[in-house]
């Protein structure tokens, strides 16, 4: 670990590395095919990625997309938590709820302690 990223950060981008590998299991489950969640995770895996390796960086522009995109999808997993009915909608709802809760966690680590602030707006 590089000296000048907090440990906050570091876990941080850790908690957003879990939610890339979140959407991939997605690409990985029924249904499958090209259709618009299929669209919706792959963009969102590599957006995602691409955000986490700019906060690592100290880039807080990445920061405010991030919080946006992290805030509408945690809004976003209550309504797929309602609405999931497949066979399998158990893990569906445990891997939401274990997403919502690492959003939680990632956003926390990025906006409460001082150094990291101080390492995303200096």
């Amino acid at each position: 670990m590089p000296a000048d990223v907090p440990v906050p950060v570091v876990w941080a981008v850790v908690c957003i590395a879990l939610l890339v590998a979140e959407h991939i299991y997605a690409l990985v489950t029924p249904p499958f095919g090209l259709h618009v969640p299929f669209f919706f995770h792959l963009t969102f895996a590599v957006l995602y990625g691409w955000l986490g390796i700019e906060v690592w960086n100290g880039a807080g522009w990445a920061l405010i997309t991030l919080t946006a995109l992290l805030t509408t999808q945690a809004v976003g997993r209550v309504f797929v938590w309602r609405a999931e009915q497949r066979s399998y909608a158990v893990v569906v709802k445990t891997v939401l709820a274990a997403g919502f809760a690492l959003t939680v966690v990632a956003l926390a680590l990025l906006w409460i302690p001082a150094p990291a602030r101080a390492h995303l707006f200096g």
